[in-house]
């Protein structure tokens, strides 16, 4: 497959002239979907039950591999999830949703019996802070909130220095949802080598991080990376995954399918979508530091996930303005605008996002755009 941009593997919104950079959120439909759901339709009707001892290989045709719908999470988890995390064999495994994964692994025993405190900044999803504190109460855990810094990003410092004798659970996102910030692995494997030497865990929440470049799970020295193909790696929800560090054994008191999008990414290559992203958020920044719109997301390549995030008033209804002219865009708090041009964006794309952010912000022609009651998911 050639380099990005590839729109032509993907489906696109109804709207031919759309310009989607919302790839934080949902990720564009890939072509070849409706071909895989029927295939999922039509071994159901064919197998019935037996589907899930047996059904074709249609994720990997040109192997001899027996795949059924049981061994499915874990098939996929090695021959699609394990390059994404540059994981070994026999460690990855396909899950409903990050919060369930989290809340398995506060359930876990084995935590408990090693300390009492889990350490998570304020700036995690809140998802992950809500379990920590639903959960802390059922296994006598006690939640050490980490405050953030001035411009809401992880304080490492502090993060270190919570770490101690009573620490099971240390929880970090490895790209911040409101900020796009990378964490630097040089900080996550300090942090690892402190959580190990009071025998505690380290869980990396994944999502804007794997699938937006290369991610080395062995050199972060994490224990538990979680995340979710349902934003960058375009694939429909009840498609989060998990690994484990080899030798890591848990057993949760909660006990209890796969996106082509992955596909598309791993034939690029994970260093080919890592350079495109950063030539395109490149270009944004060039772009913002011309309308003097401040960033709040990092400048340094070494730092910058996939996303931009834009400080501005009125950041609602620029979204709303930029989406009645077909640029898809998001805003938090009504203080930031954000985008993440990806590998089916074009360098003619951002700039024609941003013609359109600046001729709203020169006429001010946003402030009398009409906003429609928002839904949930943006």
């Amino acid at each position: 497959m050639s380099a990005p941009p590839i729109p032509s593997s993907y489906r696109w919104p109804d709207s031919p002239d759309a310009v989607e950079l919302r790839a934080f959120t949902h990720g564009l439909q890939p072509e070849r979907v409706p071909t895989m759901m029927e295939h999922f339709t039509e071994d159901w009707r064919r197998f019935g039950v037996d589907a899930w001892n047996e059904v074709p290989n249609h994720w990997r045709p040109e192997s001899d591999d027996t795949v059924g719908w049981w061994t499915l999470p874990t098939y996929l988890g090695d021959h699609f999830i394990a390059p994404l995390l540059g994981a070994p064999h026999d460690t990855c495994i396909l899950q409903p949703s990050v919060h369930w994964t989290i809340q398995c692994l506060l359930s876990s025993p084995e935590g408990a019996a090693q300390g009492t405190d889990v350490v998570v900044p304020e700036t995690a999803f809140p998802s992950v802070l809500h379990s920590v504190k639903q959960w802390s109460p059922l296994q006598d855990l006690t939640p050490q909130v980490v405050a953030s810094t001035d411009t809401q990003r992880v304080d490492r410092t502090a993060v270190l220095d919570a770490i101690g004798p009573d620490t099971v659970l240390v929880a970090l996102s490895h790209v911040g949802f409101t900020t796009g910030a990378r964490l630097p692995a040089s900080f996550l494997r300090e942090v690892a080598d402190r959580v190990h030497a009071h025998d505690g865990l380290f869980v990396l929440d994944g999502y804007h991080a794997a699938a937006t470049g290369p991610v080395d799970v062995t050199e972060l020295e994490c224990d538990l990376y979680v995340g979710g193909l349902l934003k960058e790696a375009s694939g429909s929800s009840g498609n989060t995954f998990l690994y484990l560090r080899e030798g890591l054994e848990l057993t949760p008191r909660l006990t209890g399918w796969f996106g082509e999008g992955v596909r598309l990414l791993l034939d690029l290559g994970l260093d080919a979508v890592r350079t495109h992203s950063l030539r395109l958020t490149d270009r944004a920044i060039e772009h913002a530091d011309a309308l003097d719109l401040p960033l709040r997301s990092p400048r340094s390549q070494d730092e910058r996930s996939a996303m931009v995030l834009l400080e501005g008033s009125n950041a609602e209804r620029l979204v709303a303005y930029l989406k009645d002219h077909d640029v898809y865009t998001d805003s938090r708090r009504n203080e930031l605008i954000r985008m993440a041009p990806f590998v089916w964006n074009t360098r003619a794309e951002v700039d024609r996002a941003f013609v359109q952010i600046g001729t709203a912000l020169s006429t001010d022609a946003h402030h009398s755009v009409q906003l429609d009651a928002a839904g949930p998911v943006t």
